[in-house]
């Protein structure tokens, strides 16, 4: 992959602000204190190293994830690894942000650079790249939450581009290597099924999940390739798993499970599941 310098700006402007969540800061900030104050996630055993989140439109899934995020309120991280997959560039391995900063309604994001390098040069698979972070909404409807949940946050944005077992892992590894020693929290940005059956998109969920909670990489990763489980942000997830497995990373749990049709009340059109699952080390 091409380090594409070309880019004029060091700050990621918001991309889906105003169709994911609310445009305006008081509108936004308002909505997630309500979807925090709703979500009562039971306690997670253990030190939480790791989230993964769904990433649709907060009318939808943002409910599960507040419950996600709720076990990290408060918490201090000297860092926050975001790992999104990509749904409109596609590229091999693991884009890095190259830039200083992430932006949106709530303020700007900082990225620690001196960590983003050294992730980009941590796997063969990794570069410094906004090959990904252009218009991606997975990545940015996370920060918002973080902002709300987290002070003196810093983040390292990861956009990966394929759920290859080896190329995830080995990015896993180096993320792993690079943030030893260090406390930091790793989100993954997923959704889970997406199609046209209600019973499919339940049955389809429940074995995907149960596929990540055994800490199966590798039979997450083939799974995905064969439809046999479904998860838009399945490298992500594998990527996370593997950096929280070698960090100590022990237990693994959904903390809430829904899907849109369950939202919305309406059954028989486009289905997509969400769940909000979270790893630590017990």
């Amino acid at each position: 992959m091409l380090f594409d310098d070309h880019v004029a700006t060091n700050v990621r402007e918001p991309a889906v602000a105003g169709a994911f969540y609310p445009g305006s800061p008081t509108a936004l900030r308002m909505m997630l204190q309500e979807l925090l104050d709703a979500a009562n996630p039971d306690p997670v055993p253990g030190e939480i190293m790791g989230l993964a989140c769904p990433h649709a439109g907060y009318q939808y899934s943002g409910l599960v994830a507040a419950h996600g995020y709720k076990l990290v309120m408060g918490k201090r991280f000297d860092v926050v690894v975001v790992l999104a997959p990509s749904h409109q560039e596609y590229f091999r391995g693991a884009s890095v942000f190259p830039g200083q900063a992430y932006k949106t309604p709530l303020g700007v994001v900082p990225v620690d650079t001196e960590l983003a390098h050294q992730v980009a040069h941590a796997s063969e698979f990794a570069s410094l790249s906004w090959y990904g972070h252009r218009s991606e909404h997975a990545l940015e409807v996370q920060l918002p939450f973080l902002q709300m949940v987290l002070t003196d946050l810093k983040i390292v944005p990861i956009v990966i581009g394929e759920y290859d077992y080896d190329i995830c892992t080995d990015v896993g590894r180096g993320l792993a290597s690079v943030l030893r020693g260090k406390k930091a929290l790793f989100v993954a940005s997923t959704d889970l099924y997406h199609g046209y059956s209600y019973e499919e998109c339940v049955s389809t969920d429940e074995r995907t999940l149960r596929k990540i909670v055994s800490w199966d990489i590798e039979g997450l990763c083939q799974g995905l390739l064969t439809g046999d489980y479904q998860a838009c942000g399945g490298g992500p997830v594998a990527t996370t798993m593997t950096a929280l497995r070698e960090l100590g990373a022990n237990h693994a749990e959904v903390v809430t499970y829904t899907n849109s049709a369950d939202v919305t009340g309406e059954r028989g059109g486009w289905t997509v599941g969400y769940a909000a699952i979270a790893f630590s080390k017990v």
